[in-house]
């Protein structure tokens, strides 16, 4: 059932969750403008259609979240551009701080920009810090998935060279960049 809201009542909502809302579309889209207009047009848009009483009786602040979800997706499909939509993707890995990861990382980073086909490795980049799929970087790269996957081969034939002149074990390396650990192995 659909009830208009008193303005007192949409003022506490509105209140409440301002902070949290910005916070959220901070951490999603990493950029403060990008989150104040999205804040905004979250409780812009709640205050409209409660005053209009189309906003369900008992909505959560979980309501709110779903609208700067869609207010976020909007933006970047708006934009074409590619970010994390979720907070897990927007938090560093978990084991990037081990020493063996630390080199791990730091012989990927080179590699990335020392390799000549920009698109392999935005494809790179994209596979093993955004844990993206080849499904999903297709479209973004505006290649075939089967050139995708030619291209991922390609990378990581560069990537196995790279940690074999580093010294450190390629098929490890590569756990590491998948999984973030290489404590699969036993």
């Amino acid at each position: 059932m659909k009830v208009q809201k008193e303005p007192a009542e949409i003022q506490t909502m509105v209140e409440e969750h301002v902070d949290g809302i910005y916070e959220y579309a901070l951490r999603t889209t990493r950029d403060s403008d990008i989150a104040s207009d999205i804040a905004q047009e979250v409780l812009a848009r709640y205050m409209e259609l409660s005053l209009c009483g189309r906003i369900p009786s008992g909505v959560s602040a979980g309501y709110l979240y779903r609208m700067a979800q869609n207010e976020i997706n909007g933006y970047f499909r708006k934009n074409k551009r590619l970010e994390a939509f979720t907070e897990a993707e927007s938090k560093a890995r978990p084991h990037e701080e081990d020493v063996f990861a630390s080199d791990v990382w730091q012989v990927f980073r080179h590699t990335l920009g020392s390799i000549r086909n920009k698109r392999v490795s935005e494809l790179l980049d994209m596979h093993y810090r955004k844990d993206m799929s080849i499904a999903q970087i297709a479209p973004a790269l505006k290649i075939t998935r089967s050139l995708g996957y030619k291209y991922l081969d390609k990378g990581n034939r560069a990537l196995k060279e790279a940690f074999e002149r580093s010294g450190i074990k390629p098929d490890l390396a590569l756990l590491v960049l998948e999984y973030g650990t290489y404590e699969l192995l036993g």
